[in-house]
C-alpha cells in the first residue's frame, strides 16, 4: 500500500513538469481586442511569425475589436487558463477599468507575459501653424486658457492621456477635441483647424516626412532614431517627463506558472532576431528589453496606478463604452 501511495505522489508531482515541457502542442490563439493594421495589431503580426518558430506551433491572431478593446479582454479573461489563449494588449489594458463603466474585466483576472515593444508619442502640429517650437506652443497655450485645443483618439485613449502628463507638468489649460480613431483627426491637424496633437511616431512619420506636419518634440527620453533631429520633452524644459507606451502579451491569471514561463522564455528570445527588431523599427518603435513575467507583472501594477491618479487629479470621468 506505501508503495502504491509513494508512486502515485511521485506521478502527481511529476505530471505538471512532465505537461509544462510538452508545451506548447497545438497551435495558439493570440487575441487582438481592436481591428486589423493599427499599432497593436501590427506589432502582434510581427511578433507571432517569430514565436511560431521559436514555440514550434502555429501562433494565430484573432482580431475582436469592440469599444474600449473590452469584448477581446472579456474573451481571454474567460479562457482555459492553458497558455494556449493570449491576450494583446498595450497601457491602455489598465486605463480601460477605471475608465469605462462596465468595463467588464479587472486586471487581476490576467497575469503578464511580457512586453513585446514600447514606443512613444511626437507633439505635432499642421506644417503651416504658426507655432514653431514646443516652448511657443506652451506660450501661446498661458495666453489662451482653454482655447488651444488637440485633438486625440477617444476620450481617455493614450494620446489623450499622454497630453494630460504634458498639461499638467506645464500647468496648461487646453481644450481637448476627441475623435474616434486617430485617421480622422489628422486631416484637421494639418488644416490647423485644431492647434496640434501627440501621435505614436509611426503614425505622423508619412506626415511628417511629406511636410504636412511640424514635430515639435517626442515624449520619449531619448531621441527617436526616425526624428533625431526633434527634441524631447525632457530637452524642452520638462525633464520629469518620459511618456512612452507598450503592447504586450498577458494570460488568464490561473494560468500555470512554468507555461508563462516557456511563454516569457520564448518572447525574450525572438527579440534578438535582427529581422524583427528591423520590422519593429520600421514602424517606429523599438524593442522591449528582455525580462522576466514577473517584472512585466510589476510594470504593470505601476502603470495602473499611474493612470489611476492622472485620471483623479485631471478631473477625467467615466465614461459608457
Amino acid at each position: 500500500m506505501k508503495l502504491r501511495l509513494l508512486t502515485a505522489a511521485l506521478c502527481l508531482a511529476a505530471a505538471p513538469i512532465t505537461w509544462a515541457d510538452n508545451f506548447p502542442s497545438k497551435p495558439i490563439t493570440i487575441v487582438v481586442p481592436v481591428g486589423a493594421g493599427g499599432f497593436q495589431d501590427t506589432t502582434t503580426r510581427i511578433f507571432a511569425k517569430y514565436l511560431a518558430t521559436e514555440l514550434g506551433q502555429p501562433v494565430v491572431i484573432e482580431n475582436q475589436p469592440s469599444a474600449g478593446s473590452i469584448v477581446g479582454t472579456r474573451h481571454v479573461a474567460k479562457a482555459k487558463p492553458d497558455g494556449y489563449t493570449l491576450l494583446a494588449i498595450t497601457d491602455s489594458f489598465t486605463i480601460t477599468p477605471r475608465l469605462l463603466k462596465e468595463a467588464g474585466y479587472e486586471t487581476r483576472e490576467f497575469t503578464g507575459v511580457g512586453p513585446m515593444v514600447k514606443s512613444s508619442f511626437v507633439t505635432v502640429v499642421g506644417a503651416k501653424s504658426e507655432i514653431r517650437t514646443l516652448p511657443n506652443l506652451v506660450q501661446l497655450a498661458r495666453k489662451r486658457p482653454h482655447q488651444v485645443s488637440f485633438a486625440s483618439s477617444g476620450s481617455g485613449a493614450l494620446p489623450h492621456l499622454a497630453v494630460e502628463m504634458f498639461a499638467a507638468e506645464a500647468r496648461l489649460d487646453l481644450l481637448h477635441v476627441p475623435y474616434r480613431g486617430v485617421a480622422p483627426s489628422i486631416p484637421d491637424v494639418i488644416s490647423g483647424r485644431i492647434d496640434f496633437t501627440f501621435n505614436p511616431v509611426g503614425v505622423s512619420l508619412p506626415q511628417i516626412r511629406a511636410n504636412q506636419m511640424r514635430a515639435l518634440a517626442v515624449s520619449s527620453a531619448r531621441r527617436s532614431p526616425l526624428l533625431p533631429e526633434v527634441p524631447t520633452l525632457a530637452e524642452s524644459g520638462y525633464p520629469q517627463l518620459d511618456i512612452t507606451f507598450f503592447a504586450a502579451l498577458v494570460a488568464p491569471a490561473k494560468t500555470p506558472r512554468p507555461v508563462i514561463e516557456r511563454l516569457a522564455a520564448a518572447l525574450n528570445a525572438v527579440k534578438s532576431s535582427p529581422e524583427l527588431i528591423a520590422s519593429i523599427q520600421q514602424q517606429g518603435d523599438e524593442v522591449a528589453p528582455a525580462g522576466s513575467a514577473d517584472q512585466f507583472n510589476a510594470l504593470l501594477k505601476d502603470e495602473e496606478a499611474r493612470y489611476a491618479r492622472l485620471l483623479q487629479d485631471r478631473g477625467i470621468q467615466t465614461v459608457s463604452p
